[in-house]
């Protein structure tokens, strides 16, 4: 019997191996200049989900869907510290805002979300609450995450305990990250449905539909963004959920997650563009063909739109007129969100590479 509860021990907390020593320093926003070189490439051993890394002042995070978490330095991608979790991470990690705990999904059935302890590398608790496509998002005074069977659960951030429960749409998925706005949570269904949840007691704020499915995580800003799976990009207002503008998509492409720049809203499709849609009218302002798919989040930074795509490329458009300039070949396609921070330009690669690029000299 003790052995029994060893092994179950064991294989809830993984090999442990992740122990900073220190808690994890804010995240850093510093973005390199607009023309960038490649910085370094590391193995992880393991393939991503569609989630970004996260980038503090000190290390960069990853989750693999070989369940490990991985803590790289920003500098020269060495590894720092990884832990095993036992099962896939597919959606977006949090951080605790002392720096002590990262929050990870886990993917399958039985996975559940996991509070780890980055200062003395433990698992501090686990809710096995079902399987978590789409990430958490850590409010002020509570842990939000959503279930793909469409429950979105607040947990106290210190001891895991379930504090509140919504359900989606009845037969609903969830596949997209809750994201915070102010006190309160954004959720977004497959079934087009859309929700303002009050974070400290999950009551519905306000609800609205977009008339598809919803797979990729809502840009909040001064509204709601929102793109479906059909070509539909959508703006709701943050205060009642009323639709502000709709823009669909001759074709009905997958249309990936929005980036904001300046007074834009910029989608790449896997009809191989990318288009800058006016963040007041919804009206194209640009649009480019890069001749290849994009499922990936682009990113912003320095006058500039990174966008990975799934033939194996890095390219930076314009953010002005969305022409094409710099690019890099990279060895797989791109399916993560792009990162920025800590003065580099982070790509998750298939099968299993982290790239860096960083400012030229």
């Amino acid at each position: 019997m003790r052995r029994t509860l060893l092994l179950l021990v064991a294989g809830l907390a993984g090999c442990s191996s992740l122990s900073l020593g220190t808690p994890l320093r804010p995240p850093d926003a510093r973005a390199p200049g607009p023309t960038i070189v490649r910085a370094w490439e590391e193995a992880s051993g393991a393939a991503f989900g569609p989630a970004a890394p996260i980038l503090t002042q000190d290390v960069l995070v990853i989750g693999t869907r070989q369940g490990e978490v991985r803590a790289l330095d920003p500098e020269t991608g060495r590894l720092r510290g990884s832990v095993s979790l036992g099962r896939s991470v597919e959606g977006q990690l949090a951080v605790a805002p002392d720096g002590r705990t990262v929050y990870v999904p886990l993917a399958e059935a039985d996975g559940g979300l996991v509070a780890y302890d980055v200062v003395g590398g433990a698992v501090r608790w686990r809710w096995p609450g079902g399987g978590i496509q789409g990430g958490v998002v850590r409010l002020a005074d509570e842990v939000v995450t959503t279930t793909r069977a469409g429950e979105t659960v607040g947990l106290d951030p210190d001891t895991g305990e379930v504090r509140w429960t919504h359900r989606a749409t009845p037969g609903a998925q969830v596949h997209a990250a809750p994201v915070a706005l102010g006190r309160d949570v954004i959720v977004a269904d497959d079934r087009g449905r859309v929700v303002r949840l009050a974070g400290a007691t999950g009551e519905v704020v306000w609800s609205g539909e977009i008339g598809q499915p919803i797979y990729s995580t809502p840009l909040v800003d001064e509204d709601v963004y929102l793109t479906s799976t059909r070509g539909r990009v959508v703006r709701l207002a943050a205060a009642t959920g009323a639709t502000r503008w709709v823009q669909d998509r001759a074709g009905d492409p997958r249309a990936s997650p929005p980036v904001r720049i300046d007074g834009s809203i910029v989608v790449g499709f896997t009809d191989g563009r990318v288009a800058a849609l006016d963040r007041s009218t919804g009206e194209p302002v640009w649009e480019t063909t890069l001749g290849a798919a994009i499922t990936a989040r682009p990113a912003a930074f320095s006058g500039r739109i990174a966008v990975g795509t799934m033939d194996n490329r890095l390219v930076l458009l314009d953010a002005d007129t969305g022409q094409p300039g710099w690019s890099a070949d990279l060895r797989g396609r791109v399916k993560s969100a792009v990162g920025i921070g800590s003065g580099l330009v982070v790509v998750l690669i298939e099968p299993q590479h982290v790239v860096a690029f960083r400012s030229a000299p």
